[in-house]
């Protein structure tokens, strides 16, 4: 039997939660760029540009955002064709080119994609360290402000960070048996 056949599922499973992810971090910072900077909370904390978060921050963005400013995000500097642009939309596809290619490839031709990853998403180098870190930050420290998701290309850093553990734990599944090769 075929052992993609067998690991398909939790393969899928792990590009799904990398888009799922994505979509996220877009509607986040979606409705950051819908929230103006005088908006208050009940405690009369503002969100400017260098005010910390609250819980409450989180829960007005959350509510301000829309698919339409979300899908603008993903442009980045106000158009299609700049460098995180490209990112942001290569990565969207990245994910269904996977998606397809579990259902019909051979492990070999999806490990050589995978391959091209870490250099078409090199910002995903950042993003595997970033992303644990602006998740510890989100649930303990609470130290973000508007400045850390506007002055960073916040989308394609965090979502190649998650990308590239989604790329990683599929990679591993797909790795060559060792008793295949030694006669076991």
């Amino acid at each position: 039997m075929n052992p993609l056949q067998i690991k398909r599922g939790p393969l899928n499973i792990a590009v799904v939660l990398s888009l799922l992810a994505l979509l996220t971090f877009t509607w986040i910072r979606g409705g950051i760029a819908a929230t103006p900077g005088d908006t208050r909370d009940s405690q009369g904390r503002t969100m400017g540009f260098n005010d910390v978060f609250s819980a409450e921050h989180y829960g007005i963005l959350l509510k301000q955002a829309n698919w339409h400013s979300a899908l603008r995000q993903l442009n980045g500097d106000d158009s299609f064709w700049n460098a995180e642009g490209l990112q942001n939309w290569g990565l969207v596809a990245a994910h269904f080119v996977l998606l397809a290619m579990l259902s019909r490839a051979q492990p070999r031709t999806i490990r050589r994609f995978l391959y091209l990853q870490p250099f078409l998403f090199f910002l995903g180098w950042i993003g595997f360290w970033f992303l644990p870190l602006a998740i510890l930050d989100l649930v303990w420290a609470r130290t973000s402000d508007r400045e850390g998701f506007i002055d960073i290309p916040y989308i394609a850093i965090t979502s190649q960070g998650a990308w590239f553990l989604a790329c990683g734990f599929i990679f591993w599944q797909l790795r060559p048996s060792r008793s295949r090769h030694h006669g076991g």
